[in-house]
């Protein structure tokens, strides 16, 4: 059994000082901090999530698991800080004012800490004035709020309110959750967006497009981002129906995500369209390139396997500095690659099962990949130090 596989059982078994000494056992073989981090202690808290899930261990089994991942985080810490890793992101949670139940809240904070982002948890009874200047204090991407009170609702609306006001809505992404909180709600007080995938199978023309997004734009309240993706779906939205969507609903047509395999329709677009149309590439291997000439992102596949790369990727290019990044996307190409060496979301599932983080199983028509294809993602990663 690996030293990374004993670290996980460690965390599901929720042995704290198992835990910590089966880390130092990792780093004393030579793996490096990161791989413990995220093939060690990430996957053991993954099916700790997993499983309280499936209803098959209690709130107190996650808890136990909890301290153990924290024995393990706090031997890696210093190497972490000393290599100058970043976290995915800063969070700041909170139960809402008036509302003291915080234990669903502090499960979230769990978890995003194992998955490797930064928590700034305010605790319960948090006022609106407070999350926002957390987030103004720490530069936070996200902000997660929670209720289990229905009277208590209505505060989750009064923050949302106060960071449009503080000028940091368009900065953070919001998170609602608790037993009352329905997503009719959540799109109420201010949910962000929807991505909505160009109509399949009766190919209309580009007149047919316009109406169908015009429809959608004019009856949803809610901005979108627009899917091309025309081997999947039999019909390309042209750049000048695009162009034309953007125009009418500036408000509501925000971006793209450009699956055509064509770095040339980026340089097209971004001449027809505002510099605040966000252009996302929608194939990993096509990030850089497509950035290079006017994309800002990338929705991707890859993520789910190396989230902490495609962000180095991404982040890197957009501060301009494309000759690391040009390094970066070199050594996660050949992945970018395989993970498409069969129909996705084939290879990336069966990733994900190698890491242990979930079974492998597909719904009919999909099956799994073929052993050649499976051997050959199974060593590309190991190159990347993915796999022992």
């Amino acid at each position: 059994m690996s030293e990374l596989e004993m670290i996980a059982r460690a965390i599901e078994a929720g042995d704290e000082e198992g835990t910590g000494q089966e880390t130092k056992a990792a780093l004393a073989a030579g793996m490096a901090a990161q791989q413990v981090l995220d093939h060690g202690l990430i996957k053991g808290m993954d099916r700790v999530g997993e499983r309280f899930r499936d209803g098959e261990i209690f709130l107190p089994d996650v808890l136990l698991a909890a301290r153990a991942m924290y024995a393990g985080l706090e031997v890696i810490r210093p190497l972490l800080e000393a290599q100058k890793v970043r976290p995915l992101g800063k969070v700041v949670i909170g139960t809402v004012q008036g509302d003291l139940h915080d234990i669903g809240k502090n499960l979230v904070g769990i978890m995003l800490r194992g998955a490797g982002f930064e928590v700034i948890d305010l605790g319960n009874d948090v006022a609106p004035e407070r999350f926002v200047q957390a987030v103004r204090d720490s530069g936070a991407q996200i902000v997660g709020m929670s209720a289990l009170l229905t009277t208590t609702m209505p505060a989750m609306r009064r923050v949302v309110e106060q960071l449009a006001a503080a000028g940091l809505k368009e900065r953070v992404k919001t998170i609602i959750g608790g037993a009352p909180v329905t997503a009719a709600y959540a799109r109420q007080i201010g949910a962000d967006a929807s991505l909505q995938v160009a109509p399949y199978y009766n190919k209309p023309t580009q007149a047919g497009l316009y109406a169908h997004f015009r429809a959608i734009a004019e009856a949803v309240d809610l901005p979108m981002i627009l899917y091309n993706i025309p081997g999947r779906c039999g019909v390309d939205i042209s750049n000048e129906t695009m162009a034309r969507l953007r125009r009418d609903f500036p408000q509501r047509v925000v971006g793209l995500k450009e699956a055509t395999g064509n770095v040339d329709r980026v340089s097209q677009l971004r001449m027809l369209v505002d510099r605040e149309f966000s252009i996302l590439s929608g194939d990993d291997a096509l990030t850089l390139p497509m950035m290079a000439v006017g994309a800002q992102g990338v929705i991707s596949v890859a993520s789910n396997v190396i989230p902490r790369e495609v962000t180095d990727l991404v982040h890197t290019a957009l501060k301009g500095d494309f000759e690391r990044a040009g390094r970066i996307h070199a050594k996660l190409y050949p992945l970018f690659k395989d993970l498409f060496i069969e129909t996705n979301p084939g290879p990336v599932k069966a990733a994900l099962a190698l890491l242990g983080q979930i079974e492998e199983c597909y719904r009919l028509p999909m099956v799994p990949i073929s052993e050649a294809s499976k051997s050959q993602l199974r060593a590309t990663m190991r190159s990347l130090g993915l796999l022992p």
